[in-house]
């Protein structure tokens, strides 16, 4: 059974799409990204090569059903983002357009969790 959605490596503009039969009034959105958490960083004290984990979407946007961008960011590196939306949006589809983090590692995300306002 697969753990995550991992985009094509050859799709330089993956894109995830939530859809529902009717509109939703959202105003959380919780996205898990992939940081490799079965190879954590070390102390400080030992040190790494790595301060940020080379698979881990950096860059993405969030855009509803008419294709207005309700959040873009830039320099992600944490596991999970919290995304409060105000105001909130209603639409029936949200499409999440990620970056990939390199030529060679495909963009991929663990969870989405859409919440109501």
């Amino acid at each position: 059974m697969p753990d995550a959605w991992v985009a094509d490596p050859a799709d330089e503009r993956p894109v995830l799409s939530l859809r529902w039969d009717q509109p939703r009034r959202i105003g959380r959105i919780e996205l898990t990204f992939d940081t490799d958490r079965d190879n954590p960083l070390f102390s400080v004290l030992y040190g790494n090569p790595e301060n940020v984990m080379p698979q881990c979407v950096r860059r993405y946007r969030i855009l509803d059903a008419a294709g207005r961008v309700l959040i873009s960011f830039e320099d992600n590196h944490q596991t999970r983002n919290t995304i409060r939306l105000d105001p909130a949006a209603t639409t029936d589809r949200l499409d999440i357009e990620l970056t990939p983090p390199s030529e060679s590692v495909p963009a991929a995300m663990f969870e989405v969790r859409c919440y109501p306002a």
